[in-house]
Parts: structure tokens; sequence; C-alpha cells
């Protein structure tokens, strides 16, 4: 979230949305300045900068913009371990809080 600020502003309004879908996690920047879009740079070495989306490239399975008329949305989604929600709601280990025993 710290970088969207560097690139678009103090005081933009920012929201970061997190959501699953089966196995992959998926997640959202969302801010209003659709021309400022981020970029896979090539940086040196010693550099201090321009590594955000290279990070964002190796540890995630895809990444993207997807641009509105208002807004841009920066997410990547990453493949988990994790069943689905809806193999886990069958899932008779499955806890749920608070229990419905009594």
């Amino acid at each position: 979230m710290a970088n969207v600020i560097t690139h678009v502003g103090v005081g933009t309004p920012v929201t970061l949305t997190v959501s699953m879908s089966g196995p992959r996690l998926r997640i959202e920047v969302h801010d209003p300045d659709t021309r400022a879009l981020p970029t896979l740079l090539d940086a040196a070495p010693d550099a201090e900068c321009g590594r955000g989306m290279a990070m964002v490239g190796a540890v995630s399975n895809r990444w993207g913009v997807q641009l509105r008329a208002d807004r841009k949305a920066t997410w990547c989604e990453l493949s988990t371990e994790l069943p689905s929600v809806e193999d886990r709601t069958r899932d008779a280990r499955t806890n749920r809080w608070p229990s419905s025993r009594k």
C-alpha cells in the first residue's frame, strides 16, 4: 500500500481488496489515477527503488492492471494450498466459530 502512495500521491484514496476464488488468493489495490500505471522495471542491483512489480511478479502466478473510467485496479493472484470455500464447508473437520454444539 505504501508503494501506491509513493506513485499517486499522499491523500489519494486507495482501497485494498482481498478475495478467494477456489484455491487462488487475489489481491487488488484500487486508486483513482489511471495515468500512473505500474511498470516492470529492470532495477540495478544497488537501486533503492524500482523493484515493486518485479517482487509482485516473482511471488504471484499472474498480475495485471484493470482500467476503469474512474480508477484502476492493480491486481495479483497467488495459488494457495487451501481448499476452496465450498470444500471447506463440506469438510467435517472444519471448525466453525461460534460452535453450534451446546
